[in-house]
Formats: C-alpha cells, sequence, structure tokens
C-alpha cells in the first residue's frame, strides 16, 4: 500500500478503477491519494503489512506491529511528483528505472488480523465492501476480508436418455427367456407331447422350437389380427387364414403327394380338438371358438411339418429334421419378427418419448374415454379392449397418417402388445395397457406406405396431435348421443334397469355377484318371469341370445352391468326405431294384425322407401326386414305379423346381438325349402 500519508483511512474498494472524484479525506481536511499497487491474496493467517510514505517504509501505531528477527529486504515504489531514495525526480514515471532500484529494509512490521467479526458478516451477505471498518471511532480496527477466487461454474451433467425412466417404462420388452416361457406354457397345454410319442424325441423338438417361437408366435399374430373386427371373441386363425398362412410361407413346394390340401384341413380339425376338453374349456375362457388359439396354431404347424417332411419313415427326415427343414424353408414368421423389432426400434427412442409427452395430456384423456368401451366380460377400464382400439382407429378415420390401411388396425394392435405367456386364460391379451397404447400408435404410423424411418418422430407427433383430438371430440359427440337417446326414454331406462336388475338378483342362486347359464336358463322357466319378458316386448329366445352375446368367452357367467348395458343398448335401439313404427301404425290401421305378405308389400313401395330414408333407415335395410319376414315365415309358418313384433323386427336390424340369430333362421329357411316334403334331413 502507499500514499501520500500515514494518515490515509483504507476505505477505496482495492479491486475497483481509481475515481478521482471521490477522494478520501483526512481529520484535517486535506485530500490524499492512495494507490493499491498489490492484491491481498485469499488467506485466513494474519499477514504482515508496511506502509511507503513517500520515499520511506513506516509502520502505523493504531495496528499491532511486531519485530522482525531478520529484517526484510524491500523495494520502494516511485510515485509521481516524488523523489526516490537517490534524490531522482519520478514525475512522469510508470515504473521506477530497472538499472537503479531503492532498496530498503524493514525491521518492524505491522500485523493484519484477517476475516474476523467483520469478515464473517461479510461471509453472510451483510457488507459489500472489500475493507470493513468495525468502528469509525477506531480507525485503526480495519479488517480486510480477503478476495475469492472466482470459481469455475459448476457444469451441468447431461443425462441420458433411458427406457426405464421414459414414457414407456413398464413396457416389457421382447426377451428370450419370455419366449421360452411362452413355448413351454403352450406345448404344455397342447397335445404335442402325445403326438411325438418317444419323450427323447419330444424333448429334441420343444428344445428347437423354444429357439424359435419368437417366430412362430409373430407368425400367428400377424396372421390371427390382421383383418380381424370381432370386439367380443379372443384372436384365432381360421382354417382359410390357416391355408392361407401356409401357401404364403411355403409356396410352391409346399403340397406334394405327401401333403395335400386336405391333409392341411384335417390337422387344422385335429389341432383344433382339445387334450381335455372338458377341464381346458373350465380354465381356458378366451379359447376362440371356431379357430387356432395359440397353442393350437403350433401343434398343427409341427404336424404340417412332419407329415410334409417324414411320411415314409425310410425315405423321410426324421421329426426333429422335418421340423428343422419346414422352418428353415418357409422362413415362418421371420418377417413379422423383423417388423416387430423395426416399430419397437423406432419407437423406443429419445425422439419418439419427447413427441409422446409433449401431447401426454391429450393422449391420456383418450386413453381415459376409450377405457371404458368394449370392454370384455368382468374387465371394465382394466385396459383399453381390442374393440375400443377399432372405435379408435374408426373415429380418426381422417387423422390417420396418409396410406395406412384400417385392415391393419389389428396388426398395429399386435405389434403394441407385449408378449403375454398365457393368452387363453383371460382376455388381458386382448387389451392394451397404457406403455402398450403408445406402441401401437407409433405402429401405425410404420405402417402406412410412404414411411419414412427419418422423419419418423416428427409423424408420430403430428399424427398424435391431431388424430387424438379428434378421437376424443368424437367419442364426446357419440356419449352426448347415447344419453341423449337415454334421456329420451325416461322412466322406461329406469324401470329397465330396475327390471333386470331384479331379474339378475333372483336368477343368481349362488349370490356371487355374477350369473351362469344354467341359473339364467332355470330362473327362464319360471312361468311368472316368462310372463313379465312377454310384456317388455321381449320372448325367452331373444333373451337367451342375449346372454350368448353377452357372455362371448363361453365362460357361462355374465356381471349384471353387463347384462344392463345389454337390455338399454337394445332399448335404445328401439326408440331410434320409433318414428319408422309410428309410420307402420298406418299400415295397421286399427287392425291388430296383418297379413305377412300385405306388410311386405307396404314396405317395398316407393312412398314407403323415401319416408324410411328420412327416418334414417336405408333401402337395404328395409329389404333386410323383408327377408326376415319371408325367413320368419319359412321356418315358423306364421302368416300375420302383429306391430309389436315388427317393432322387435327393427330393433333387431342395427343389432349386432341378433346377426347370428338371423344368420340361422337363414339357414333353417334354406333347410325346409331344399328338404323333401315330410324328411328331416338333406342329403349331400
Amino acid at each position: 500500500l502507499s500514499g501520500q500519508d500515514s494518515s490515509v483511512d483504507s476505505t477505496q474498494e482495492l479491486d475497483k478503477p481509481y475515481d478521482s472524484t471521490k477522494l478520501p479525506f483526512t481529520g484535517d481536511g486535506r485530500v490524499v491519494r492512495w494507490v493499491g499497487h498489490r492484491m491481498l491474496p485469499p488467506s485466513m493467517e494474519p499477514l504482515q503489512v508496511v506502509f511507503q510514505v513517500n520515499s520511506s517504509f513506516v509502520c502505523v501505531q493504531n495496528l499491532p506491529s511486531k519485530k522482525l528477527a531478520v529484517p526484510k529486504t524491500l523495494v520502494l515504489h516511485n510515485l509521481p511528483g516524488t523523489t526516490n531514495a537517490a534524490g531522482d525526480d519520478c514525475s512522469g514515471m510508470s515504473a521506477p528505472p530497472s538499472t537503479r532500484p531503492v532498496v530498503t529494509q524493514v525491521s518492524e512490521v505491522n500485523i493484519l488480523e484477517m476475516c474476523r467479526s467483520g469478515g464473517e458478516g461479510q461471509t453472510r451477505g451483510e457488507h459489500a465492501a472489500l475493507c470493513i471498518l468495525e468502528d469509525p471511532a477506531q480507525r485503526g480496527e480495519v479488517l480486510v476480508k480477503p478476495r475469492a477466487v472466482k470459481e469455475k461454474p459448476a457444469e451441468i451433467p447431461v443425462v441420458q436418455w433411458r427406457f426405464e425412466t421414459s414414457i414407456f417404462a413398464g413396457f416389457m420388452r421382447d426377451f428370450d427367456a419370455a419366449e421360452r416361457q411362452c413355448c413351454d406354457h403352450d406345448w404344455e397345454q397342447s397335445k404335442l407331447s402325445s403326438f411325438f410319442r418317444d419323450s427323447a424325441t419330444s424333448e429334441q423338438i420343444a428344445a428347437y422350437v423354444r429357439s424359435r417361437y419368437g417366430q412362430i408366435m409373430a407368425a400367428f399374430h400377424t396372421v390371427a389380427f390382421q383383418g380381424f373386427t370381432s370386439t367380443r371373441s379372443s384372436i384365432g386363425v381360421g382354417m382359410n387364414a390357416w391355408r392361407a398362412c401356409l401357401q404364403e410361407a411355403a409356396e410352391p413346394w409346399l403340397f406334394s403327394s405327401d401333403l395335400q390340401p386336405a391333409d392341411v384341413d384335417t390337422i387344422f380339425v385335429v389341432s383344433k380338438v382339445l387334450a381335455s376338453e372338458k377341464d381346458q374349456r373350465r380354465v381356458l375362457k378366451a379359447l376362440p371358438e371356431s379357430a387356432l388359439s395359440r397353442f393350437q396354431f403350433l401343434e398343427a404347424f409341427l404336424r404340417v411339418a412332419v407329415r410334409r417332411f417324414n411320411v415314409g419313415r425310410e425315405k423321410g427326415k426324421s421329426p426333429l429334421g422335418a421340423v428343422e427343414a419346414f422352418m428353415e424353408q418357409s422362413a415362418l414368421g421371420l418377417n413379422a419378427v423383423q417388423l416387430r423389432r423395426s416399430v419397437h426400434q423406432l419407437v423406443f427412442t429419445e425422439d419418439c418419448c419427447l413427441a409422446f409427452r409433449e401431447n401426454r395430456s391429450v393422449l391420456e384423456a383418450a386413453f381415459a374415454i376409450y377405457q371404458h368401451l368394449c370392454c370384455y366380460p368382468g374387465r371394465q377400464g382394466r385396459g383399453l379392449a381390442f374393440g375400443a382400439w377399432l372405435q379408435l382407429m374408426h373415429d380418426i378415420g381422417v387423422g390417420c397418417p396418409e396410406g395406412f390401411a384400417m385392415r391393419n388396425a389389428g396388426l398395429a394392435f399386435a405389434l403394441g402388445k407385449q408378449l403375454c405367456i398365457d393368452e387363453h386364460a383371460s382376455f388381458q391379451h386382448m387389451e392394451l395397457s397404457w406403455p402398450e397404447f403408445l406402441v401401437s400408435l407409433g405402429a401405425v404410423v410404420r405402417l402406412r406406405d410412404s414411411f419414412d424411418a427419418d422423419s419418423f418422430p416428427d409423424d408420430v407427433s403430428e399424427f398424435v396431435a391431431k388424430s387424438m383430438v379428434i378421437a376424443c371430440k368424437q367419442e364426446n359427440a357419440n356419449a352426448e348421443q347415447r344419453q341423449h337417446s337415454l334421456q329420451q326414454l325416461g322412466d322406461d331406462t329406469q324401470q329397465l334397469k330396475k327390471i333386470v336388475e331384479e331379474i339378475f338378483q333372483d336368477a343368481d342362486a349362488a349370490d356371487n355377484g355374477t350369473m351362469d347359464r344354467q341359473e339364467f336358463v332355470r330362473y327362464l322357466s319360471r312361468p311368472d318371469v316368462a310372463q313379465a319378458v312377454k310384456s317388455k316386448g321381449l320372448s325367452r329366445g331373444d333373451l337367451h341370445l342375449l346372454f350368448q352375446a353377452v357372455d362371448q368367452d363361453s365362460s357361462g357367467d355374465v356381471t349384471l352391468e353387463e347384462f344392463q348395458d345389454a337390455f338399454i343398448n337394445m332399448k335404445v335401439r328401439q326408440h331410434e326405431s320409433k318414428y319408422a313404427t309410428e309410420f307402420m301404425e298406418k299400415a295397421f290401421g286399427k287392425r291388430v294384425k296383418l297379413p305377412v305378405l300385405q306388410f311386405q308389400n307396404f314396405c317395398l313401395r316407393l312412398e314407403t322407401k323415401e319416408r324410411f330414408l328420412a327416418f334414417g333407415i336405408s333401402n337395404d335395410e328395409l329389404q333386410q326386414l323383408v327377408d326376415d319376414l319371408s325367413v320368419e315365415r319359412s321356418v315358423t309358418g306364421i302368416e300375420e305379423i302383429t306391430l309389436p313384433q315388427v317393432t322387435s323386427l327393427f330393433a333387431r336390424l342395427r343389432d349386432p346381438y341378433f346377426r347370428a340369430s338371423r344368420g340361422v333362421r337363414y339357414l333353417l329357411a334354406i333347410f325346409h325349402e331344399a328338404k323333401s316334403p315330410g324328411g328331416d334331413s338333406l342329403s349331400r
């Protein structure tokens, strides 16, 4: 430190530029100036200091001092307007001449205590000055906080994207162990252990199939879901799809003298038979009715392989060799596996995760809305059912990416599903969880004709942002329409719910919250129940068909909510046809019945068709009504029809529950028309 007077007040901050307009004053009013040539280093140790006044070093009297055992040698600084110890004029000199340094020795120094009291306040942010005077009256108590070295700002660590913390967390990705577990489960359910009588051969083939079961499952799901539209039953591979699958994979070498098309059909039928029909039907509640389930598909495939390459054991391959040859030559499911891996590799990225996160709110809203549609029996709200997925794809038809075919909606569903070990005990494999829902949406974008891998995340973001808004609006409109229809029904709805609840509670003899088929049939056989049902315009046959439609899983159990929903939907459809029914009353006039032929002629009149078009009933539906009457007349022999029967027929036109009934009636009509008079059977 240097200056022109030993009474200098050290209040100027040393690390700021010199400002001549802010000069310090001494006690007697003289203006003085000092210059800091050395900044105090950061230290918590006491400092030894001396002060240069003009051309000599001195100690101040109001600071602690210390005698040095060994004098220190110091170099004086030349100050402008002063002379050095040698008598040289240093005016205008910025630095002393390097050839003539002024050196002196110091044997006494002052002691500065660093960072005490005032410095502690500085640490707490109570002061901003570098030099702190604890007490202006005690000018000697100058406590200086050492200047802190500015630390380099800490670098924010880059967080790497991880699947486990992404929006897809919870999705079980494909891995070999899961495929092996699926294979072992399906092998146990099938009849393959008895088909390969030798246990060693059975184990060898099972071990080989485990290593390739991902391909077999991918082939099954691709064929089963492609074009599948049922909202109540489980997926399966029908006979035509089974034959087409083999021909596509093994054309042109599939059929030979050892394997004919008829053999493929026979193998389908044999594989469809369960090992223990009664026990497995009770446990496997999600088996498809007339198609191959996954374990049956495995059995049928292995039977075809052995038949093709192992017939005539002397010239053929061993059973294991036959299976290996068929797998290698057909490459069954290889393209399906590659497509599934492609979808997962594209979707499970940071960019796609960000695209879904940006639209999470509308995605969650759509998932919550459709989660309660088309639920499987006893599984309300457990996931987004396949029927709800199809409804979603239908609602966002205009929002689907360019080039996406609706027939691929089921395939997108399959690509988004994680592997399910047991596909037969419940309908879980027909429902999407939240992460599976996201992957299926990504599969929709992947399956479009104009797919571009480079723009995939952007395409997903655009598709989701547009289509989910459309879906939510559409389903809200559908819900409002259903609510409006229920409100128009008024008290009839509540009364119908009450009657259905009474029927359910009375029929539920076991009091377990479900009604099985035996309880239902036993209850409907009561005369008082039959009369009550008839008074509501329903027949016992209608109720039996309704029960069968609700119980699509063939479990024999129906919940109250499922049964009530089915009845309400039927009632709503009847209400939607009320205007057509009122118009039909004109045909009846005051008569209770009309001849069937007269009523059919009335329906086919041009005026009638135009009026029905105004009521929202197409000409095709009207023709369907006329055809249904013809079938009813052929089967039952009725010649007259009542107005309540007409109302029931109108309700059935748009009711999917009675499509099976209509088909059976057509078959009966054909049977009665083709059979010989008095006969009860038909020849080929």
